[in-house]
């Protein structure tokens, strides 16, 4: 898990109730972690999903589903209650703000056009000169700003204040702690399944809704290869970079003739490190040259060559800069070789490059060449080990369909060991994925089915 997860604000539960009428489902968290047992048609695909759509603030797509409330908490707030209504009315609220920009009606003239809308038919709303004048503003189409007119009217009165009612609505108040406090990228991975294609979206059949939905990320194997590619990249575009830099202060470095100051020489103490940059310095300099600079480290001799030692210690400072993202490659690198058959990733940190290879006949190959599961693999690690985002919050459906039973015991163990992995939730029915060291995180799925007479209340 992330070093600084501490630091983040996490979340300690989240209730769906009243879903499809007829059932509560609750997902309590155990610290920044949570895996939840659960059998098929228990509701769990559908409040994973509605859990990443609360984290990201994507409440449209709750409009989709029927349920009673939601309810969540994170630490250090009281908790937030969310109803399918407090979304209307945060529309609604939208709807007036941006007539009254645009046009300049106030909220009384805006409630009028609603109740218009509400019980004129389509041909008597064309023929009104006010209102086309405020659709036409919108920008929008007519069919779309009568619909949003209707449902308006549904949570408006002449009397009612919305503007000043909106602004500590449950959802605007959650909207604003999740801009303000809520740090981590949200990684949604429903039934985990590897896509091999470069296509734009996939597809995932929500088992609750019956229906499709394209939320689900996915990484083509060109996803994978811009990230290593920008890591290696960002490596060696620094070193060059620093390069030249360090060429020019050796100038200074030569003439002010000025005695090495005590972290310089510290930065020497390593010959790994003082081999890794004579090594990235490439064709500037020659074996036989950088035979003679080891030597004289060997022999004790090299903090007496001051101009050398500046440059060697200035070479160290510039890869010191960039060995968090070295680190994150070498890691990246071994948690996919924990999966790969018959092949290896190397990662090699001389040149700043990977590639995999096969173990017998040393071919390399190309990532679209990998199995199904290995670029599962490859890719959800990726975003993991290499992404752009300094923490996730990791929520997997399933995560044992299409793995075999060893990937199974380690992969979410792999997941939290990332460093960017801030909050890890995830929903199985299989023993195996949670059979490791993650077995103190693992509990029943809290659902409760409803009597109908519940259901109807």
């Amino acid at each position: 898990m992330a070093d600084s997860a501490g630091s983040f604000t996490k979340l300690e539960y989240f209730r769906v109730e009243g879903l499809h009428k007829r059932q509560d489902i609750g997902i309590i968290m155990s610290g920044s972690v949570g895996i939840f047992i659960a059998d098929n048609g228990s509701g769990k695909t559908t409040a994973l999903y509605m859990l990443q759509c609360v984290l990201r603030g994507d409440f449209v797509k709750l409009t989709k589903f029927d349920y009673e409330r939601i309810v969540v908490k994170f630490s250090g707030v009281d908790q937030f209650v969310l109803t399918p209504e407090d979304y209307e009315q945060s529309r609604s609220v939208t709807l007036l703000r941006r007539l009254n920009e645009r046009t300049g009606l106030p909220p009384s003239q805006v409630l009028r056009l609603a109740a218009m809308a509400k019980h004129q038919p389509y041909h008597r709303l064309r023929e009104d000169a006010a209102f086309m004048s405020a659709a036409r503003s919108m920008r929008i189409p007519f069919s779309a700003f009568v619909d949003r007119l209707q449902k308006f009217d549904q949570f408006s009165s002449p009397d009612t204040d919305m503007l000043s009612l909106a602004d500590n609505s449950p959802l605007v108040r959650l909207r604003q702690f999740l801009s303000e406090s809520f740090c981590q990228s949200v990684l949604y991975l429903p039934t985990y399944r590897r896509i091999e294609q470069d296509l734009e979206e996939l597809l995932d059949l929500d088992e609750d809704e019956n229906e499709m939905t394209s939320d689900a990320i996915h990484f083509g194997m060109k996803d994978v290869n811009e990230r290593i590619r920008s890591a290696t990249n960002q490596i060696g575009v620094h070193f060059i970079s620093s390069y030249g830099q360090i060429s020019g202060q050796m100038l200074g470095q030569l003439a002010e003739n000025t005695p090495l100051a005590e972290e310089m020489l510290g930065r020497l103490a390593n010959r790994s490190s003082i081999e890794l940059v004579l090594g990235r310095v490439g064709e500037n300099v020659t074996d036989t040259q950088k035979s003679l600079i080891l030597k004289l480290y060997d022999n004790g001799e090299l903090s007496t060559n001051r101009h050398l030692s500046f440059f060697l210690s200035s070479l160290i400072e510039a890869y010191e800069q960039v060995q968090e993202v070295d680190r994150a490659l070498q890691r990246y690198a071994k948690v996919c070789n924990g999966y790969l058959i018959n092949k290896e990733m190397r990662y090699d940190i001389l040149n700043a490059t990977v590639a995999v290879y096969e173990t017998i006949g040393n071919t390399k190959l190309d990532l679209d060449d990998l199995s199904s599961g290995e670029k599962q693999i490859l890719g959800v690690m990726s975003e993991l080990y290499l992404g752009d985002h300094d923490s996730y919050f990791v929520i997997f459906d399933e995560p044992e369909l299409s793995l075999s039973m060893d990937w199974q015991k380690k992969i979410l163990v792999d997941v939290a060991a990332s460093h960017k992995t801030g909050s890890l939730v995830a929903v199985t029915h299989s023993p195996f994925v949670f059979e490791n060291e993650l077995d103190a995180f693992a509990k029943v799925l809290e659902v409760k089915f409803r009597s109908p007479t519940e259901g109807q209340r």
